[in-house]
């Protein structure tokens, strides 16, 4: 009765492992081992670019200060 449950239980370990080797063989086929690579030259570039405009009155001297204390 013990041998059968013990067999039984090493065939359905065979069988996740196989079935998670599968798994990783299917993902890397289909898309590359590139596919969580953030070094992947097609993601998108976190770069921000801000423009504005002020209204200032040419009689008086500008003086412009920019607070860049972004983390």
């Amino acid at each position: 009765m013990k041998r059968p449950l013990v067999i039984t239980l090493l065939v359905l370990a065979l069988l996740l492992v196989l079935t998670g080797i599968g798994a990783v063989l299917f993902f890397t086929v289909n898309w590359g081992l590139s596919a969580n690579n953030p070094f992947d030259a097609r993601n998108v570039p976190s770069v921000l670019e801000e423009n504005k405009t002020l209204k200032v009155d040419v009689e008086k001297p500008v003086t412009l200060k920019i607070n860049d204390a972004a983390g």
